[in-house]
């Protein structure tokens, strides 16, 4: 808000002070249930909003004072789960930061093998740090093919008459790029038999209804969408 503030009047061109609009976005056209980092976003922001309207003054009457920055931070990291911030491993319960740091879990893992305290300085475990850490999260490993157009089936028609011809298959499937989407498997848990197998298997495609031009993958089936 602050930053959207700045930039509305950088170079003074109002000459004067200019109004900032927070506009809140309906939660039917803004679907956040899977981005819960901006929910609670939305949400810290609003409650130092609903503050301020009420008790200005503990804010110095300033939305952008320091007061009101911090208590913006605090509502935030309140709603967080536990260790989120430290990005947990839950493969060998501990955490990114514990693994760069005392590495703890590792060195009583050291312990029970080796019948003593690790004597180095550095216990840290990098190595395993950096195969577990994602910047961002690679749990899309199922690619499935939506085949909303004519020209999606087309390919599917033509991957599956090709069959026995490879470098014709792999020109269709470089096609059918365009049309792939990333589903993760709690999600292809989710949509269950609404992800069908074709082409002797080696594709997978999303059943009509399933796929919404402005969100995307969908859980429940829209039936005012069909294809034909």
């Amino acid at each position: 808000m602050i930053q959207a503030a700045g930039r509305c009047n950088r170079h003074k061109e109002l000459g004067r002070l200019g109004a900032v609009y927070i506009v809140k976005i309906s939660k039917d056209v803004e679907k956040l249930e899977r981005l819960h980092e901006i929910r609670d976003a939305q949400n810290a922001l609003q409650k130092v909003l609903d503050d301020f309207k009420s008790e200005p003054n503990q804010f110095k009457n300033e939305l952008d004072s320091e007061e009101a920055i911090k208590k913006y931070y605090s509502n935030y990291y309140s709603q967080l789960r536990t260790n989120e911030t430290k990005f947990p491993v839950d493969k060998y319960a501990t955490t990114i930061i514990d693994l760069l740091g005392k590495n703890e879990i590792g060195k009583q893992q050291y312990k029970r093998t080796n019948g003593e305290e690790i004597r180095t300085r550095l216990p840290q475990a990098f190595f395993t740090a950096g195969k577990v850490f994602e910047v961002i999260s690679n749990d899309y490993k199922t690619g499935v093919v939506v085949p909303y157009n004519d020209e999606a089936k087309k390919l599917i028609s033509e991957l599956s008459e090709e069959r026995f011809d490879i470098e014709i298959q792999k020109k269709i499937l470089r096609k059918l790029q365009r049309y792939t989407v990333g589903i993760s498997e709690t999600r292809k848990g989710i949509l269950g038999n609404a992800i069908y197998e074709c082409c002797d298997g080696e594709v997978r495609g999303l059943c009509d209804g399933y796929y919404d031009e402005e969100v995307g993958v969908v859980d429940e089936p829209n039936m005012g969408i069909h294809f034909f």
